[in-house]
């Protein structure tokens, strides 16, 4: 709960945050400041990456413009600003470009406004461009997506509050660097970063670029980090900080199975293993199984397989699966039958005949 005074619903709250009046404004900076640190740098959650970059404008790409010998964020790229506008033909200035990480060529993803008119059925949000499936580039901060770091101005203006809020005594130009690509466009060259890439920086994220005002603590008193905000807002840090995953994992349990006597119900190549394991935060999670055996019945033995899927968090999901385990064969017999008919021999007899 976020309110400057205690509120009739505060008393349900976990966590009651209480920002000097006018000062919101700062407690988000901190807010978005940890999450992109938690979701989206100390560790990549696939939910939140896929969501970016299919429903944001984080993989678009931004001039970069340089003003008194400084770099200052620019307008996004347009496939207007290409040769051959990336052989886009209806409203190509109101195009936006992104990279695809596949092919790593320069894109118009669908979805961008210059897609709204003139074009049956490709204003959506598909991963899609020119037709084809894409999959677009967050961040340029790989060694092998940027060909510089340059540094690139970021207004601050806490330096600027009035008596009545607290004043951080921080320049009033903020110089953070960004990793980019020189690309040829209309008129010559023009360097270009990813929005996710900016956003970084403009929360003052230390990626490992160097330079100043960025940082990897949060208590550090650096613009926009929870110590900073504490300052400005009046909240403890660690209410900022607390991050909490109470979201459990998902994934698809193979289907139930009968198998035959002879099979082994431990290879999973016959009984199926787990698909799509996912989850909000954490990554690369495998799923486990443990198996309760009802063999009251030797001819149809069933196997309850429990699959559990843990976070980093502890959070769990468990599934079952029914394996059944049957005799569909019948015995043989090898060597050569006696003469005669066997008659009316019991079954011991039978089987040891010669």
């Amino acid at each position: 709960m976020i309110t400057p005074d205690y509120a009739e619903v505060t008393k349900f709250a976990d966590i009651w945050m209480a920002p000097q009046a006018g000062t919101d404004a700062a407690l988000a900076m901190a807010m978005g400041h940890v999450i992109l640190r938690e979701y989206h740098l100390d560790r990549q959650a696939k939910y939140f990456e896929d969501y970016a970059r299919q429903y944001t404008d984080m993989p678009m790409l931004v001039r970069l413009d340089e003003k008194d010998g400084k770099f200052i964020p620019g307008r996004q790229l347009r496939a207007d600003d290409l040769k051959g506008k990336l052989g886009q033909k209806n409203n190509p200035e109101w195009k936006t470009v992104a990279i695809d990480r596949t092919s790593g060529d320069l894109v118009p993803p669908n979805g961008s406004v210059g897609f709204r008119w003139g074009e049956g059925g490709e204003w959506n949000l598909e991963e899609r461009a020119k037709g084809e499936d894409t999959n677009l580039k967050l961040s340029l901060i790989g060694d092998e997506d940027h060909d510089e770091v340059i540094g690139v101005d970021f207004p601050y203006f806490g330096g600027q509050a009035s008596e009545n809020f607290v004043n951080c005594e921080h320049p009033d130009i903020l110089t953070r660097n960004i990793p980019v690509k020189k690309i040829k466009v209309n008129g010559g060259e023009a360097y270009v970063a990813t929005v996710f890439d900016l956003f970084c920086a403009n929360y003052g994220l230390d990626r490992g670029l160097g330079g100043e005002w960025v940082t990897d603590d949060y208590n550090k008193d650096v613009p926009f980090t929870p110590a900073w905000a504490e300052k400005v807002t009046g909240v403890p840090r660690d209410q900022i900080i607390t991050v909490v995953d109470a979201e459990a994992p998902t994934f698809t349990v193979p289907a139930d199975i009968t198998i035959n006597c002879d099979d082994d119900e431990t290879d999973l190549s016959i009984t199926g293993d787990v698909i799509d394991e996912a989850d909000n935060c954490s990554t690369g999670l495998e799923a486990t199984f443990i198996d309760a055996v009802n063999s009251t019945d030797p001819c149809n033995v069933i196997i309850t397989r429990t699959w559990t899927l843990t976070d980093d968090c502890g959070n769990s999901t468990e599934l079952y699966q029914i394996i059944t385990v049957v005799d569909i064969e019948a015995p043989t017999l090898t060597g050569t039958l006696p003469g005669g008919d066997l008659g009316n021999l019991c079954l011991d007899d039978a089987s040891t005949a010669p």
